[in-house]
């Protein structure tokens, strides 16, 4: 029997068919909904397993491509589509995803400007791995234990190693982390009124003492701001924008 969410998913691309045809654009592109339970998947830590959702989406990202002007100002290529992660409740698990995104799209960009070979770009990927995913997705449902897959989903690499959260280029990878960080620490701020969580592994790949008392501080102030200070916050917002 279908989830709640399988079935939101379903009339979500339903509605989305029947506004198409019912003399909306023509050239307006499908819009995907993927559901991915962050949680069930990446639990305990296991963040490599957002390889599940690389590969459900992996292929739209790649054709979706990216805006390339040479140094004559002419155009290479333009990005057709775009991708938008949301989340529920949890601004972090948010970033996580879009940053898997991101790197991919940097290692594309990476082969374009030919810092990489294609043989570097498909083992940065993990598209072997990915393909097989793909099957045992198919096959066995997103939420499914790799015990229950059997051998061929234990053997794919879904520790803090896998491709889609560790490019093997070093420097790269640092610059990447440091990049996505401070990032994540911004949009945090604005939204949070915090630094974001989990910010030890952003930046150095895995959890530290350190990282967990940080964690536990900025829980706490999260708290405070949301049901003490949000208020007033969100007041000043509208007043801004002539709502009140």
């Amino acid at each position: 029997e279908d989830s709640d969410f399988e079935r939101f998913e379903s009339d979500f691309q339903s509605q989305h068919q029947r506004s198409s045809e019912g003399g909306g654009r023509a050239d307006v592109p499908a819009v995907r909904h993927v559901w991915f339970d962050f949680h069930a998947n990446c639990k305990q830590m296991r963040w490599g397993n957002l390889a599940r959702l690389v590969a459900r989406v992996g292929q739209g990202l790649d054709r979706q491509g990216f805006l390339l002007v040479n140094d004559a100002g002419r155009v290479l290529g333009v990005q057709t589509g775009v991708h938008r992660s949301n989340c529920m409740d949890c601004l972090d698990r948010t970033n996580v995803v879009q940053s898997v995104f991101a790197r991919r799209m940097l290692l594309r960009q990476l082969r374009s400007f030919k810092i990489i070979s294609a043989v570097e770009l498909r083992a940065c990927l993990g598209l072997a791995d990915e393909a097989k995913l793909r099957r045992l997705v198919a096959a066995g449902g997103e939420l499914a234990d790799p015990e229950v897959l059997g051998k061929a989903a234990v053997e794919l690499r879904t520790d803090v190693d896998s491709p889609v959260l560790k490019m093997p280029f070093a420097k790269i990878e640092k610059a990447f982390r440091l990049v996505w960080s401070e990032n994540a620490d911004e949009m945090s701020m604005l939204y949070a009124g915090t630094p974001a969580l989990k910010g030890d592994f952003t930046r150095l790949g895995r959890r530290t003492m350190t990282g967990l008392f940080n964690d536990g501080v900025n829980s706490a102030v999260r708290y405070y701001v949301n049901n003490w200070l949000d208020g007033d916050r969100q007041e000043s917002i509208d007043l801004i924008l002539g709502k009140v």
